[in-house]
């Protein structure tokens, strides 16, 4: 026979065990963390697909006053340096962008 105490020690040791005899959480709890990390990656999403486009348009235009700039003469590089800096400066901007949207856009291969 067990006492009072022991059964609620008991019970208390059930509450914390997983429902799943291999210790794994049950269907309905990863279901849930699913959604969870669905709503979080939407809810980023939001902010940053706005912003990249901002800063794709905000490079775009300053890529073309430079051009139109060193094109009336008003700023005088020589061609290799502005070739340099704009392709150069460029390549990074599409690279960041391109990390950017790869880490925050969900890969379908792997949903």
């Amino acid at each position: 026979m067990t006492t009072r105490r022991e059964q609620r020690f008991l019970l208390e040791l059930a509450k914390d065990k997983p429902t799943h005899p291999t210790g794994q959480r049950p269907k309905d709890e990863r279901k849930d963390l699913k959604r969870e990390e669905h709503a979080q990656r939407l809810s980023m999403q939001r902010w940053i697909i706005p912003t990249v486009v901002s800063m794709s348009v905000g490079w775009i235009i300053f890529v073309a006053i430079i051009v139109v700039l060193s094109g009336i003469d008003v700023l005088s590089y020589h061609p290799l340096v502005l070739v340099t800096l704009l392709g150069s400066a460029t390549a990074s901007i599409v690279g960041l962008l391109m990390k950017i949207v790869s880490h925050t856009l969900p890969n379908h291969r792997n949903m």
